[in-house]
């Protein structure tokens, strides 16, 4: 495990060389997450390592970083994509980055300082501010942590009291460390040990995120195939089994391998699965019939 700081996390991002797969679910926290995030960062709290993957290859499909859109990586190894913590590292760089412009609003992660809040583990010191006229000399603003000629502007207006309470802040927020887990691997032998040891270790990653992260170009989408699966499933009652990603991987492996083992899912190769999705559908609707047929007799 790697620790790194804050600063050297959004430098990273800027570089490209942190990236998000496309598998991943878009930014979902409220303002609420972000402020207490925030304040366990404040007071030096764990809040959870981050887990990377990391490549030699990038891959076809990537999901923008929060409001962000990623720039390219500056170097084609290492890439490091996020499995888990992408919440966490959204909310940390969207708050203090200064760099990107963001395709959509940004208010959510306009995160401030209360510096006439009581300094108490159970009071909320970090808020965000949407009314206009707000007093600048109660709130100060988390962007400017890591902006140096913004953080000494603001400061330098504040009464010494609340100028030392800003040098603390920052001191705090700029020594704080990030956990990062980085696994790495390059072909998919390695791919079922991850999976496994990733999974002992509490951390839900299955097999179809990892394939579509994987193995899935942009001339062939998984999610959709699924779909269109599904609904040729509805007319014979099956519809619920498009819901069921990973079963569905083992029903892939099945036709393609002949077995459905974890070894023979992760070595599925998506134009190949594609070339023979026909043939998947035709198998997967016959063992259906099969299965009727017999309940019957």
């Amino acid at each position: 495990m790697a620790t790194v700081a804050i600063r050297t996390a959004i430098e990273r991002i800027l570089s490209g060389s942190i990236r998000i797969p496309a598998f991943q679910r878009g930014f979902v926290w409220t303002t609420d997450n972000i402020s207490f995030l925030m304040d366990s960062i404040y007071r030096n709290y764990p809040i959870g390592n981050i887990l990377l993957w990391r490549t030699r290859d990038t891959l076809e499909k990537e999901r923008d970083l929060g409001p962000f859109a990623l720039p390219k990586a500056e170097k084609e190894y290492p890439v490091d994509y996020v499995l888990d913590g992408q919440q966490r590292l959204t909310a940390i760089f969207s708050v203090f980055q200064t760099t990107l412009q963001a395709n959509s609003s940004t208010e959510a992660f306009d995160i401030f300082f209360d510096l006439q809040a009581p300094d108490g583990a159970l009071e909320d010191q970090f808020v965000s501010i949407f009314e206009t006229g707000a007093d600048p000399n109660r709130y100060f603003p988390l962007r400017a942590i890591f902006d140096t000629a913004r953080f000494f502007k603001i400061a330098s207006e504040l009464s010494e009291d609340n100028k030392d309470k800003v040098v603390e802040l920052q001191r705090r927020f700029q020594e704080f460390q990030l956990n990062l887990d980085v696994i790495e691997f390059d072909n998919k032998d390695e791919i079922a040990i991850i999976f496994e040891r990733v999974n002992r270790a509490g951390i839900r990653l299955d097999a179809f995120q990892l394939l579509s992260a994987w193995t899935w170009s942009s001339e062939f989408d998984l999610n959709e195939s699924i779909s269109e699966l599904a609904s040729d499933l509805e007319p014979f009652g099956f519809y619920d089994l498009s819901s069921d990603p990973n079963l569905m991987m083992k029903c892939f492996a099945a036709v393609v391998k002949g077995d459905a083992q974890l070894k023979d899912v992760v070595s599925l190769h998506g134009p190949t699965v594609r070339a023979r999705f026909d043939e998947i559908k035709r198998g997967i609707l016959g063992a259906i019939d099969f299965l009727k047929k017999a309940t019957v007799h």
